[in-house]
């Protein structure tokens, strides 16, 4: 994608609106849906397939909760909740640019008895001005694909973090646009040409419809649906590295799965040993042919620490209480989120 389609400003209200809205299929719609393709992701980036992303966070980075963590891209609140349930944070700022997300991840947890833990706030990742050494931690999971300022967020994130801090992501880092080669394609059809009828039912309609080709989502669809869908995201990690070093990067996949898989993965059934057996047989065969060079992976998991002054990256620190400064444990006696709205 030219630089120029891929840094157009989006529409703020028509992303917002968009995801104010929680989609529950009857089915599992998308890839990670399904509890076969979890255990095999949690496999890859954790090494166990009982272990989630965050779960492994904790374990890894955080022996004790630390003051006060960001939550970028909060959503419905999610990660948001597992940071406190986990401990790896005591109190959580939490942002996200649709008003009807997070007026629900607040409500979720306020009944999780949560509420004065989590402090939800309407923000633009694309506008968003962070106070310095505000955050001990910073967490994004699927939220800088969304954004078009990608070098404007990192910077802030680097000057959000106190010494010592450091920022989690997982997300998608393919192809903008989900634009990928006509090669990857041409091997997803070759694969959808085998599969027989019922795996290939349309859940997106879910009207007996069948999927027979996948092609590349024309360019004027992301106008009228989500206009910051994957605007930027073959440029994320380029751009992460302006500003940080890469501490860990745990590849888990996508550039096959993600689109072949999308609107019938329900159709695999998580009881039938059968149907459990064919998503992990794609599964090796997307992780092999990445390990030959033939595919990279679309998504990954980053943790990074912010680069010094003069270029070179911080010495890394243990990620405890102890390494925030001198401001009461997850009471910032300056807005750590200036400019943004509790709905």
């Amino acid at each position: 994608m030219s630089s120029t389609a891929s840094t157009a400003p989006t529409d703020p209200q028509r992303v917002a609106d968009f995801w104010s809205t929680k989609r529950n299929d009857r089915r599992p719609t998308g890839w990670m849906d399904h509890h076969t393709i979890q255990a095999w992701l949690h496999r890859r980036i954790t090494g166990n397939p009982s272990l989630s992303t965050v779960a492994w966070w904790k374990q890894q980075y955080f022996p004790e909760a630390v003051g006060c963590a960001l939550s970028l891209g909060c959503g419905f609140g999610e990660l948001d909740r597992n940071l406190i349930a986990l401990g790896i944070a005591e109190h959580v700022q939490a942002v996200d640019i649709a008003a009807g997300a997070v007026e629900q991840a607040r409500a979720t947890a306020t009944a999780a008895g949560l509420g004065d833990r989590i402090d939800y706030r309407v923000a633009n990742l694309d506008e968003i001005e962070l106070a310095p050494s505000a955050f001990d931690a910073i967490f994004a999971s699927s939220s800088f694909h969304h954004v078009v300022r990608l070098e404007h967020l990192f910077g802030q994130c680097r000057r959000a973090l106190r010494p010592g801090a450091l920022l989690f992501l997982d997300d998608y880092v393919g192809p903008s646009r989900f634009q990928s080669g006509p090669q990857v394609f041409d091997l997803m059809n070759r694969v959808v040409a085998l599969l027989p009828e019922r795996y290939r039912r349309n859940l997106f309609t879910d009207d007996g419809a069948l999927v027979e080709r996948i092609t590349p989502q024309a360019l004027d669809y992301f106008a009228s649906h989500d206009p910051s869908e994957a605007i930027r995201s073959a440029e994320i990690i380029p751009a992460l590295t302006r500003d940080f070093e890469i501490v860990e990067h745990r590849p888990y996949g996508g550039a096959l799965l993600h689109l072949l898989l999308s609107g019938i993965v329900g159709n695999f059934d998580e009881t039938c040993e059968r149907d459990t057996m064919f998503l992990t047989l794609l599964a090796t065969m997307e992780h092999t042919l990445e390990e030959h060079g033939i595919l990279d992976s679309d998504f990954a998991v980053i943790v990074a620490r912010p680069r010094g002054g003069d270029g070179a990256a911080d010495s890394p620190k243990p990620l405890t209480a102890a390494s925030a400064d001198t401001r009461p444990s997850g009471r910032i006696q300056t807005d750590p989120l200036p400019g943004t709205q509790r709905p």
